[in-house]
């Protein structure tokens, strides 16, 4: 006697117009829109002895699997009878759909579509959990979410499966620099140029944590490897700058700023950058006219007219100093920088209410600024305000006590204060 597969098996394995299936056509169309095979219904295939193994490979071949080929599953099914071919059908299968799920995170990603990414990428783990490559793709995914514990979590489980790719640890790095962890960035990016020497990347995030950090001259020397590696690179060059900038070798941070710009004559940082070491240098035309470019390039950048505001300020050019800092303000009302400076332009033109409610502002925004007390304090000095001049500068010693200007002050509203 004919044997005939159960019935819930048949829906999921008989292709659309068999000749051989038992089934009604509307029943197999209908599984036909089946998802891929379960471990279970393979299991269940095999064990009903309805159908042949060389077209069970092939309905597999058609339909996909949704499970992972772990050690542990192969073994339970070749207990179940499955032969090299159902096997093998089984692994392209998961190869296919894994290609397939990975292609449409990548499509995803590119179109900024993160949540769609995570998912396709969360589907190919789920198939083929030992691949590192798709660990990486899905940290990345979630990194641009701004989801940085679980993008650290994908990049660790890359490591633990043994990946040797500078990426994933330029990557975690910069999570972990997002995070505000410098110290461990600084190792992940050491790790990377381990593994890649000319990660010019890494060399420049490093470099970028070096010199958060004050270590000029470590930042200097992994500026200067990148820039080695990639000559080309502006933003490199721009970077050294900074570093020399605050090493005060204002010669070497122009020459980098010179040719970052000859490199890239749109970069509107580098004109910044550029405009504050000729205002260092005490020449303000030309300090002006980078700063000119830099709001040209680049106009809604606030900080553009409070670097401008300031090169007004050191040439006594009171008002057009307090037209930029408007500027900066409107665009970014809590630019404490702006507001600072406002007040003490508006300090220097004997305006000391003004002055007051600028360095009000600036405290409010930020009550650890040791600047907007001391400056307030000096105004309500020259308000004849002594007692809040006191207070104030009180208040800037605590916040560093070793302020000798706020010392100074205090000593001399003390002194005018006494009746």
């Amino acid at each position: 006697m004919l044997r005939i597969p159960k019935l819930s098996v048949l829906l999921v394995l008989c292709s659309a117009t068999p000749t051989w299936c038992p089934v009604p056509a509307a029943i197999a169309q209908e599984a036909t829109a089946a998802p891929r095979l379960t471990e279970a219904k393979i299991l269940a295939a095999l064990s009903g002895g309805g159908i042949t193994k060389h077209r069970l490979a092939v309905l597999i071949g058609e339909r996909g699997a949704d499970f992972p080929l772990t050690p542990e599953k192969e073994k339970e099914l070749r207990q179940a009878g499955a032969d090299d071919e159902v096997i093998g059908a089984i692994r392209q299968a998961i190869e296919r759909e894994v290609a397939a799920a990975n292609q449409r995170g990548d499509d995803f990603t590119k179109a900024k579509e993160y949540d769609l990414a995570i998912s396709n990428y969360t589907e190919s783990i789920e198939l083929k959990p030992d691949d590192a490559t798709v660990f990486d793709r899905r940290g990345l995914a979630f990194y641009h979410k701004d989801d940085l514990d679980r993008a650290i979590q994908d990049y660790n489980n890359a490591i633990r499966l043994g990946t040797t790719d500078a990426t994933v640890y330029d990557r975690r790095g910069a999570a972990y620099d997002q995070k505000g962890d410098p110290d461990r960035a600084i190792q992940d990016y050491s790790e990377a140029i381990r593994l890649n020497p000319r990660d010019a990347f890494a060399l420049e995030d490093r470099g970028s944590l070096y010199e958060q950090k004050n270590d000029h001259d470590r930042a200097i020397q992994d500026y200067t490897e990148a820039i080695r590696l990639k000559p080309d690179d502006a933003i490199a060059f721009n970077n050294r700058s900074v570093a020399y900038g605050e090493k005060k070798d204002y010669d070497r941070a122009l020459q980098d700023l010179n040719e970052a710009i000859r490199l890239d004559p749109a970069y509107a940082l580098a004109f910044r950058g550029r405009a504050d070491i000729y205002r260092k240098k005490e020449d303000y035309d030309r300090a002006l006219q980078d700063a000119d470019q830099a709001i040209r390039l680049a106009p809604t950048v606030p900080y553009a007219y409070v670097l401008r505001g300031g090169v007004y300020s050191d040439k006594n050019d009171y008002d057009r100093a307090i037209q930029d800092y408007n500027e900066a303000i409107r665009l970014n009302p809590a630019e404490v920088v702006a507001h600072d400076n406002r007040g003490l332009n508006y300090r220097k033109k004997g305006e000391y209410d003004k002055a007051i409610a600028d360095f009000n502002e600036a405290i409010r925004l930020d009550p650890s600024d040791e600047y907007s007390f001391r400056s307030r304090g000096i105004a309500y000095y020259l308000k004849g305000d002594y007692q809040h001049a006191v207070n104030d500068l009180d208040q800037a010693l605590k916040l560093d006590p070793n302020d000798s200007d706020a010392s100074k002050w205090r000593k001399m509203a003390q002194e005018n204060g006494k009746p």
